[in-house]
């Protein structure tokens, strides 16, 4: 029991901790990252992102996000047309198309495990065991959430794949919105009830990390807010809950620009 709680201490102390210094973290070869801010490195470890024009990088992430599933067979060029340039002629959408790819494809060349295909009339991604990309491995993570048997290794490592920022922090595209949209609700799909579930039979140790995948789609989350705070508190951690609280209340004011309307005792009676 004691060993448990020292445990859990320890993970409380070190998802709590400021994060004014981004932790030093094992660069990938061969990888894209879409946490926090966009960044492909490859395959000599080294940091290719200044490569992606606005254009290309929405082409880039175009085919990433149309090319995963087994449903999806890639994009037709009306729609990379249409999507890139609404504004643009066929023909002009066409040639500029036609440049965007075969620079996409120059610099593809250097990352392992990812291949820029057309065939059938439709352009797709085609990957392999050498390229790796956080939001690919965040799903496959999400996914032994669901199981019935917890596993505790996957939720440490979700919130450590998340420690960078929110997913497609820097994209501003409005044709992202729902890959954007889709997360959030996969998300509040799942954790939600997941939180409900552990704390009702005292299982407080994977809370907080839980929590922390929420306030990184939204950091206002009252329900991550809540079970934050209680669980703190029930495990003893009374200073904690308060500064938790407290870091909550100035967000708020910030964001909403008004007082949080509940005091620290009004949150502890209730969930």
């Amino acid at each position: 029991r004691n060993l448990r709680k020292e445990t859990f201490k320890s993970q409380v102390q070190n998802i709590l901790k400021p994060k004014k210094h981004t932790k030093i973290v094992e660069v990938k070869a061969n990888s894209t990252f879409l946490f926090g801010s966009f960044k492909v490195i490859d395959n000599n470890k080294k940091d290719i992102s200044y490569l992606f024009s606005p254009k290309i990088r929405q082409l880039f992430l175009l085919l990433l996000f149309n090319s995963k599933k087994q449903d999806i067979n890639g994009l037709r060029s009306e729609t990379i047309h249409s999507t890139l340039w609404p504004d643009s002629t066929p023909q002009k959408a066409k040639n500029l198309k036609n440049v965007i790819i075969s620079q996409l494809r120059n610099i593809l060349r250097a990352v392992n495990g990812l291949e820029l295909i057309y065939s059938k009339g439709r352009f797709y991604m085609e990957f392999g065991d050498e390229f790796y990309c956080d939001y690919f491995d965040f799903l496959i993570k999400m996914d032994s959430l669901t199981n019935e048997l917890f596993d505790y290794n996957s939720l440490n490592e979700l919130t450590n794949l998340i420690s960078p920022g929110k997913f497609l922090l820097s994209i501003n595209d409005e044709c992202f919105d729902i890959i954007k949209k889709n997360f959030e609700y996969e998300i509040l799909k799942i954790i939600p009830n997941q939180l409900k579930q552990l704390y009702n039979r005292k299982d407080y140790t994977p809370i907080i990390s839980l929590t922390e995948i929420l306030f990184n789609i939204d950091t206002l989350n009252e329900t991550a807010f809540y079970y934050r705070i209680h669980t703190l508190y029930k495990m003893d951690f009374n200073l904690k809950a308060k500064k938790q609280f407290n870091d909550y209340i100035i967000r708020y004011n910030k964001i909403m620009g008004d007082n949080f309307p509940r005091t620290y005792k009004d949150v502890i009676k209730q969930i």
